[in-house]
């Protein structure tokens, strides 16, 4: 069992959205469609495709500018309070000022590094970020990561 203790900043949780919204398949897939449009519109010459070029880079620069701070807006609630996490064999009890839950580890589909955060996914899509600064020592990071491998298959 692994009991990590933390308060969220906006700055961390900013940046670690960023991080995953980089790495998705939705936001690579916008940059290669972008850079397709804008061959075609510099070989075509065709005014369209660079508009249609505009927007999609409108769309990826609202991404990965505007989102971030539209999720900190509805998890703003844990801004300035302690988290409390505990990992377990079953699986994770969350409890803050805001908020009490349990997560079994059945629910957890995911687990990946992110910046100086580990991002969980649920499959009820809920994202759980855990610092890694909120570690207490080394072995409890490992301790963390061996419970994540045996209980989480993606």
């Amino acid at each position: 069992m692994v009991t990590v203790r933390f308060t969220m900043e906006k700055a961390e949780f900013v940046r670690a959205m960023r991080g995953y919204i980089l790495r998705t398949p939705l936001f690579q897939g916008a940059v290669l469609v972008s850079v397709v449009i804008l061959v075609a519109a510099l070989v075509l010459g065709d005014g369209s495709a660079a508009a249609v070029f505009a927007v999609v880079v409108l769309f990826e620069t609202v991404l990965v500018v505007a989102f971030p701070f539209l999720m900190w807006q509805r998890v703003r609630s844990f801004a300035g309070n302690e988290l409390t996490y505990v990992f377990g064999s079953e699986g994770i009890e969350m409890s803050g000022a805001a908020a009490h839950g349990e997560v079994p580890w059945t629910y957890v589909t995911r687990m990946r590094p992110v910046g100086a955060m580990y991002m969980l996914a649920t499959q009820t899509r809920q994202q759980i970020l855990v610092p890694a600064r909120a570690f207490a020592s080394p072995d409890d990071e490992r301790t963390f990561n061996d419970l994540v491998a045996a209980n989480v298959r993606g």
